[in-house]
């Protein structure tokens, strides 16, 4: 029986995340000016897997061999298409030496505005008398970060399990001059689907 629960609950994780890893198709703009079309698989981010979805990966067509390319700062931008909706990303930093993929959410404003989409905490297993269990973990969710080339990595505006009261003061920190936006965000009832538009606000007085 326990090496069932170990079992699954090794599976489990895997089988959620793997949902995400699709092919889709796209192309892959790289800094030498050279473009590969065809279908495009981007890494995955997840707060509780290591070394699962970490490669961009590429295939001229559903029969041909996989490519995999592991220098992401040799590659400019990846444009998908997925469900009649094109989506731009890019690698960018989130500390040095360390570059994940985003999803281009505003680059018309300063700083520019990134998302990606988090697989969150895995469903665990337990054993109730003689029993298994299963605890289902956190859903998926979006971070928000904020990003220009001068910056040294870019800076969180919201990060995985954390609530609209975080994004408020990563604001008021990023966006000193913006004390007023700051003000009416803590009365009026906001969520996190208003986040690009509130950054969007935040830019004019950043």
């Amino acid at each position: 029986m326990k090496k069932i629960t170990l079992l699954l609950s090794l599976l489990l994780p895997l089988l959620t995340f793997s949902q995400d890893w699709k092919f889709y198709e796209g192309q892959i703009f790289f800094k030498n000016g050279e473009v590969k079309e065809g279908l495009v698989r981007i890494p995955v981010s997840a707060k509780h897997l290591v070394g699962y979805g970490f490669n961009t990966q590429f295939k001229a067509n559903e029969a041909a061999d996989k490519e995999k390319f592991k220098d992401e700062e040799a590659i400019e931008k990846i444009i998908l298409q997925h469900d009649s909706i094109q989506s731009v990303y890019k690698f960018i930093p989130i500390r040095k030496n360390k570059l994940k993929v985003f999803r281009v959410v505003n680059e018309d404003i300063y700083p520019a505005l990134y998302s990606r989409h988090i697989i969150g905490a895995p469903a665990t297993m337990g054993t109730s008398g003689v029993a298994p269990t299963i605890t289902m973990g956190r859903e998926a969710a979006d971070e928000y970060y904020i990003y220009d080339k001068s910056f040294e990595k870019a800076l969180p505006l919201l990060k995985f399990a954390r609530s609209f009261r975080y994004f408020r003061k990563r604001i008021k920190k990023y966006y000193s001059n913006c004390q007023t936006l700051v003000k009416e965000m803590k009365k009026q009832d906001y969520d996190t689907e208003d986040i690009p538009e509130l950054v969007v606000r935040a830019s004019k007085c950043y």
